[in-house]
């Protein structure tokens, strides 16, 4: 018991009768002694229980540094310099990657879909005066690293379980000199995932925008493709084959195009100071609604977000009607919440919201506290504390609490964070951290 006294409560002797002999140690029930060795023992797991869980299972202190996990919890970082990349696979908790690739002239940027054995790896060009001339994608083993396959001049468009559909577009690419490399044209190329053997091809013109469809779980489905004179046409990735086309009433130059919730959103330019957001129907191909703005994205499953420096809209894709307008540097939209923080401005410090867009209610706020990153299941807060350190919590949007899941002694900047399947990782000025999530 290491020494500790337990004082009964005794009442006085009678003064006629002797004091009880001296026992020591005095008498205790039976159940005092093992319930008291339990709490103990559970106190002192707990306090070695709490840094064990809390602190990170894997640190790398290279910064420029970006994080993805694998299905199977494979992380994988990629290391930017100032004219080359690195590629690395971890198992967390092990301090030695499995592999590392170097890429003496690129910056890989890795897709993680379907089979953990593969990982499709884009590489943009490190040279500034390039464009892009030196862009490759490549097909590698997930678990050596080994490269199966490589296309030179290629972008990734869409990277589905067994096919990846890269473009080639020539026509942007720029020689030193000034000439021009390539044709006046883009090429649509699907390849094995496995071999990079084509699957099927075609050519559309140079100005034709194209793009993906985004699914209900968030990941490309389809290819889209919007021509100047408003032909649209949406085709399978596996095959090629058109899943749908119409022809859209366009007011302007198309810049972009966005298909989701049976809406195609386009993005248009009538001048160099007039930027136009027109949503047209896909049944039928008629305009819904416009906007004399530009929306950069989809934000959840029926929202469309902008942010610039000064200020953040969200507007409702059913109607194109504002839900939100107001400060924001980070944001989230899951289902009709929205998570939204802005950094320490003095006099103002820092906070996130969320607020309700049916209504534009706010719920909850956490000041001191930044929406750091989400999957399709959780939403990830971060704060620095004033120590020179990292604290990282997992937030239930729907009933607003938050629960800490993680914690850095030496951290300083901000924290971009990503999930797996049993564990989170953050990436920042100090390198990356990855904890396991709690069970």
């Amino acid at each position: 018991m290491g020494g500790a006294v337990i004082e009964l409560g005794l009442a006085e002797p009678w003064e006629d009768e002797p004091p009880p002999p001296r026992r020591w140690p005095p008498r205790l029930p039976r159940w005092l002694l093992p319930a008291v060795v339990t709490a103990a023992t559970l106190l002192t797991l707990g306090a070695a229980a709490a840094p064990k869980r809390w602190d990170p299972v894997l640190s790398q202190r290279d910064p420029n540094t970006a994080l993805r996990f694998a299905s199977d919890d494979t992380a994988f970082l990629t290391t930017q310099r100032i004219r080359s990349g690195r590629l690395q696979a971890f198992r967390p908790g092990r301090s030695a990657p499995l592999w590392t690739v170097n890429f003496p002239n690129g910056f890989p940027s890795p897709y993680l879909v379907g089979d953990p054995g593969l990982v499709t790896v884009s590489v943009f060009d490190s040279d500034p005066d390039g464009q892009g001339a030196r862009d490759a994608v490549q097909g590698r083993d997930a678990r050596t690293g080994r490269l199966l396959w490589t296309r030179t001049g290629r972008d990734v468009l869409v990277v589905g379980a067994d096919t990846t559909v890269l473009v080639d577009r020539g026509s942007d690419r720029v020689a030193p000199a000034g000439a021009t490399v390539g044709t006046p044209a883009q090429t649509i190329e699907a390849v094995d995932r496995r071999t990079g053997e084509t699957r099927w091809s075609r050519v559309v013109d140079a100005a034709t925008v194209v793009r993906t469809r985004e699914a209900s779980d968030g990941r490309p489905d389809a290819v889209v493709e919007l021509a100047t004179d408003g032909r649209l046409r949406i085709s399978d990735p596996s095959t090629g084959d058109p899943i749908r086309e119409h022809r859209l009433a366009l007011t302007g130059t198309p810049l972009n195009v966005e298909v989701k919730g049976g809406l195609a959103i386009v993005f248009q330019q009538r001048s160099e100071l007039d930027d136009l957001t027109v949503a047209y129907d896909l049944a039928t191909g008629v305009e819904r609604w416009r906007h004399n703005s530009r929306f950069s994205t989809f934000c959840g499953d029926r929202y469309l977000c902008t942010a610039t420096p000064e200020q953040m809209m969200v507007a409702d894709l059913a109607a194109g009607e504002i839900r939100y307008r107001g400060r924001g540097d980070r944001f989230l939209v899951r289902g009709d919440r929205l998570v939204v923080s802005w950094p320490a401005v003095r006099p103002r410090s820092g906070a996130t919201e969320v607020r309700d867009l049916r209504t534009g209610r706010r719920l909850h706020t956490y000041p001191g506290w930044a929406y750091a990153g989400s999957d399709r299941t959780g939403t990830l807060l971060s704060q620095e504390t004033s120590g020179g350190g990292l604290m990282l919590a997992a937030l239930d949007v729907a009933t607003g609490r938050f629960s800490v899941i993680g914690r850095d002694t030496r951290w300083t900047g901000t924290a971009t964070c990503v999930r797996g399947v049993r564990y989170v990782g953050c990436t920042g000025l100090n390198g990356v951290r990855i904890w396991p999530l709690p069970r």
